[in-house]
C-alpha cells in the first residue's frame, strides 16, 4: 500500500484532458496497522492506493478529436509517453467495439 498524505483538497483543482495530473509523493504502509498509525499521525486528508507491480501510466482519451489523436499516454513524471507507449493503444480502443 502507498499513501500519499495531501496538503491541499484534491477538489480544488479540475482534471484537465491533455494535462497530466501528478502523482503525489507517498509514504510505504508495511501494513494495514502501520498505515492506520502514520493516518492517525500526519494527517487529515489521504489518498491510499494498492501497488502493483508495472509501470504507471496515466491515459487520457478525448473523443472530440481525430481517431489518431484521442489517446494520450503520460508516465509516472508526467512526460508525454503517447509514442513510446504507442503499441498499447490498440489495446485501450475497447470502447470503440
Amino acid at each position: 500500500m502507498s499513501i500519499a498524505l495531501l496538503d491541499q483538497d484534491p477538489q480544488q483543482s479540475e482534471p484537465r484532458i491533455g494535462v497530466p495530473i501528478m502523482v503525489p509523493n507517498c509514504k510505504k504502509g508495511r501494513g494495514c496497522l502501520d498505515v492506520c498509525k502514520m493516518l492517525e499521525r500526519n494527517c487529515h486528508l489521504a489518498y491510499v492506493e494498492t501497488k502493483y507491480d508495472g509501470q504507471r501510466m496515466q491515459i487520457h482519451v478525448d473523443l472530440s478529436r481525430p481517431f489518431d489523436e484521442q489517446i494520450c499516454l503520460f508516465n509516472k513524471k508526467g512526460v508525454d509517453s503517447t509514442k513510446r507507449r504507442a503499441a498499447v493503444i490498440p489495446y485501450l480502443t475497447f470502447w470503440r467495439r
